[in-house]
């Protein structure tokens, strides 16, 4: 059912992906070496790394209970009004349009844990760099940047073609006549806008919240340390500076990355 250059043009996109993936992965391993860092800075990054964590397992909640109220929606939208038919049912093609909400949405949430992490390992070890020069912390920020660029990019093309063709292989696509095949590969493809939904869903409750985390750990700083302790903004003794860094990681790092992980998501599944 697939011509030889199909093939050949599928291949070398996934095996594109792949190799941009473990690119990214290990540029991500270059960010944690060469760089050591001293007591203070190892306490500091210690301290913004729990809260970050802290924060991220509390919108990852907020994203779950908000999956919790589309699947079902999307189920019964799926099973009833969007039925494809080309092998598929009403009640499955409901279902796996749930699942696939909910891989979309467990995806962007990997996507803004990496982004957050990165950039977090970028801070800690750029401060050390540029002890040494300005060009060592330059290359210690870009290449983080690009390790975060090259993950969101390659993890949303993955998941999508793992989406799209695990079902097309469980429900035969690669032994049927061609015309099957290819009704059976629209039907397929009609359920990935799902996996759009999930991914949309979870940055948009990843984005505010990182935002309002952001502003008010920055307002914290300047109000409560600067004008009623009389403490410097960067001061750190000034308990609201980790809430301050906190906030310029998860309402920057993460919300950019998810953002970005929208964009290239719904760019392929219109495609």
């Amino acid at each position: 059912c697939l011509t030889p250059s199909t093939v050949t043009e599928l291949g070398l996109l996934i095996f594109l992906h792949t190799s941009g993936l473990v690119f990214a992965l290990l540029l991500a391993q270059w960010l944690g070496k060469g760089h050591p860092l001293g007591a203070e800075l190892h306490r500091l990054g210690g301290a913004i790394t729990r809260a970050a964590d802290a924060f991220l397992a509390q919108e990852f909640r907020v994203v779950a209970l908000a999956v919790g109220v589309l699947a079902p929606v999307a189920f019964a939208l799926y099973s009833t009004l969007l039925s494809p038919g080309a092998g598929l049912g009403g009640l499955e093609t409901g279902f796996w349009a749930a699942v696939a909400l909910a891989l979309g949405a467990a995806n962007a949430c990997l996507v803004a844990r990496v982004a957050t992490r990165l950039a977090l390992r970028a801070s800690h070890h750029s401060l050390p760099a540029a002890s040494h020069s300005v060009d060592r912390a330059l290359v210690v920020s870009m290449r983080a940047g690009g390790a975060v660029g090259l993950f969101v990019e390659t993890i949303s093309f993955i998941a999508i073609s793992l989406v799209f063709g695990l079902l097309f292989a469980m429900k035969g696509g690669f032994r049927l006549a061609p015309a099957e095949a290819i009704a059976l590969g629209r039907a397929v493809a009609l359920l990935l806008p799902a996996h759009a939904l999930g991914a949309a869903t979870a940055a948009l409750v990843l984005q505010r919240g990182g935002a309002t985390y952001h502003t008010s750990g920055d307002l914290a700083a300047d109000l409560a340390g600067e004008r009623d302790a009389g403490l410097d903004h960067d001061d750190a003794r000034n308990p609201a500076v980790i809430a301050d860094l906190v906030g310029d990681h998860v309402g920057k790092a993460a919300g950019r990355a998810t953002d970005l992980y929208i964009t290239a998501t719904t760019s392929t599944v219109v495609a």
